[in-house]
């Protein structure tokens, strides 16, 4: 009991004569109070009502039941200023800690670094990356997409990676085993055709946990018409010009035949080639002068005293052969 007398009367000394010189204030976590009383304690650290001692600081108390309001959850309308003793600061109605005497609470310090370090439940599981957001690719020719998959799960996994190719290609799908923490790279190749429609889409990259998608990001796809970077001449055989006839329509025995030059589109060159081909267009037999066509003229006009004349080649139908005949006649077309 003498020595917790002593212990007491020093603190009261060191108190006064704390307060005597008005330098500083008390660092109460310098003392020991260990040996002290309640009621000593309670005189070192003095809290106005509606506060009341908890531990080394003051906290509310509105309905005076000895429970801090703060842990009853209750908020307080009155306006009253605790006394806070150095370590402690006066923020709002209450005191707290601030031991590096920033005029900053403790708890806000370590509040603010919290929010500063990553939440694990709001990290995406996977990660899709990918160096390039636009490919362009010319007709018949590979396109080759690249793309990084990392996992930050706990775990290893299996996953599905797909690159769906809607409207220009033929969609890939391969499987990939994850590490946690894993990152791969992977690729997806396409073989364009010649013949792909020309415009602009998308590849969709897809991861899939069995039929869920878990990560998903698209990529900009150009299609441009050519071959190895230049532009064919054609892809179909209807892009080449059409067929022209040659000479004039011959007969061989019974049909009728014409000389014509066709065009077509080369495979593997895409230029447009010709060849020739006689081609049947109806028979050379007939039945009356209309079947073996229209007269035509041959030579320039020309004057025969006063009148005009031009050479025309006239068709008949061959009596007894039933053959298409022709022969020729001035005919007169007018005055001179």
């Amino acid at each position: 009991m003498k020595n917790k007398n002593l212990l007491w009367i020093s603190i009261v000394v060191m108190v006064g004569m704390l307060f005597t010189s008005g330098c500083d204030e008390i660092d109460i976590n310098k003392l020991n109070l260990s040996d002290l009383s309640e009621e000593d304690i309670n005189k070192l650290i003095v809290c106005k009502e509606p506060y009341m001692r908890y531990g080394t600081e003051c906290c509310l108390d509105q309905d005076n039941n000895k429970i801090c309001d703060n842990d009853e959850g209750l908020n307080s309308d009155l306006n009253v200023a605790p006394v806070c003793n150095s370590p402690y600061i006066q923020v709002g109605g209450g005191c707290c800690l601030d031991q590096d005497n920033n005029k900053i609470c403790d708890n806000d310090e370590k509040d603010e670094t919290d929010n500063n370090t990553p939440n694990d439940d709001t990290t995406e599981k996977i990660v899709i990356n990918t160096p390039k957001t636009s490919y362009t690719v010319t007709q018949g020719n590979t396109l080759t997409i690249s793309f990084t998959v990392k996992n930050n799960e706990k775990t290893s996994k299996s996953y599905a990676l797909e690159v769906l190719a809607t409207g220009w290609g033929e969609s890939v799908t391969q499987q990939a085993t994850l590490s946690a923490g894993q990152e791969a790279t992977t690729y997806a190749y396409f073989d364009v055709k010649s013949d792909a429609p020309v415009g602009d889409y998308v590849a969709i990259i897809n991861v899939k946990e069995g039929s869920s998608i878990v990560a998903s990001k698209g990529i900009s796809v150009k299609i441009e018409s050519g071959i190895g970077g230049n532009k064919p001449e054609c892809l179909l055989n209807t892009d080449c010009p059409p067929k022209e006839p040659l000479d004039e329509p011959f007969c061989v025995g019974v049909g009728k035949y014409q000389r014509y030059k066709y065009y077509r589109c080369g495979i593997g060159t895409n230029v447009c080639e010709s060849y020739e081909r006689d081609e049947r267009i109806g028979s050379c037999l007939c039945e009356t002068n209309a079947d073996c066509g229209e007269k035509e003229p041959i030579d320039e006009p020309f004057c025969l005293g006063d009148y005009q004349f031009q050479k025309f080649k006239y068709y008949r139908c061959g009596i007894g052969t039933n053959v298409c005949e022709s022969y020729e006649r001035d005919l007169n077309i007018g005055e001179c």
